[in-house]
């Protein structure tokens, strides 16, 4: 699979699941980078390894704050969906 053709996937998945609720669009978050340590991405559940990058959001949530875990390409694939969807509020989960 390309790479563009993974990001185009990715981007699918990413409205996907900010429309059914489970990755939020939140406007602030705070962002860490650094070595995966196996815990699953936020966006294509596989486990992010410890030769890959890993961002960690943590952003507000009803109960607090809760922490994202992504790869590299599935945060890029959240963050142009989450750009996408304040352009069309259609695409904000309610």
């Amino acid at each position: 699979m390309s790479t563009t053709s993974t990001a185009q996937a990715l981007q699918v998945l990413a409205r996907e699941r900010i429309q059914e609720g489970s990755l939020p669009c939140p406007h602030h978050y705070r962002t860490w980078g650094g070595r995966g340590n196996g815990r699953p991405c936020a966006l294509c559940d596989a486990a992010i390894g410890r030769d890959q990058v890993e961002y960690e959001i943590e952003a507000p949530a009803d109960d607090g704050l809760r922490l994202y875990h992504f790869h590299i390409l599935c945060h890029n694939a959240w963050q142009y969906e989450c750009s996408q969807s304040s352009l069309n509020p259609n695409l904000v989960p309610a």
